[in-house]
């Protein structure tokens, strides 16, 4: 039953975020949405922000997938996942964007995404890079990926998610390589 009753608050919430402003959205209109009291939200969530936190991770742990037998292309595929998903959710992303500020997203942005690309550049640096040059590297694609991110968003970049992210895998695809290779060579 928890599960379920957490699934209908953060669709709730979603539904919600397509009709107003995150901001907006309060306990009160969640609990209506979903038909449950204040006290179930307040089990499972401290405030509508722990909510929105949440559903940001979940989202984006679905969109970054490590494919354990390709994970040299297992970046390609997320970033493939994150155009589609951009796509069908534009007005959630760019009210999420609103709601949380600038810093904040970008930053939220780079955090999820640091795992996924550290063991996707993992293979590709793998007894060529040591530990921390792998992470320096891990954390600059990161927030390439988020400044992107934030570029779209802002309005800075035209072609539609799909496009951009298909940009980001052509003029990526031999720079993991080269990158960790050079800084090995600095060793």
């Amino acid at each position: 039953m928890s599960n379920f009753t957490k699934l209908a608050i953060m669709e709730s919430f979603v539904k919600l975020s397509k009709e107003m402003p995150i901001e907006k959205i309060t306990v009160t209109k969640i609990t209506e949405k979903c038909g449950i009291n204040r006290n179930t939200f307040y089990y499972y969530y401290q405030d509508v922000y722990a909510l929105l936190e949440e559903i940001i991770d979940i989202k984006m742990q679905k969109l970054f997938v490590l494919d354990e037998e390709n994970i040299e292309d297992s970046w390609k595929a997320s970033l493939r996942l994150i155009g589609q998903y951009a796509v069908k959710n534009e007005e959630f992303i760019k009210y999420l964007y609103q709601s949380m500020g600038r810093d904040a997203f970008g930053d939220k942005l780079t955090s999820i995404a640091e795992e996924p690309i550290y063991n996707s550049l993992k293979v590709y640096g793998d007894g060529i890079a040591d530990e921390e040059d792998l992470k320096a590297v891990t954390y600059g694609f990161a927030k390439a990926f988020s400044e992107t991110a934030v570029d779209w968003i802002r309005g800075r970049l035209k072609p539609s998610p799909v496009q951009i992210m298909e940009n980001i895998i052509a003029v990526m695809s031999e720079v993991p390589d080269v990158i960790l290779k050079n800084i090995s060579n600095k060793h």
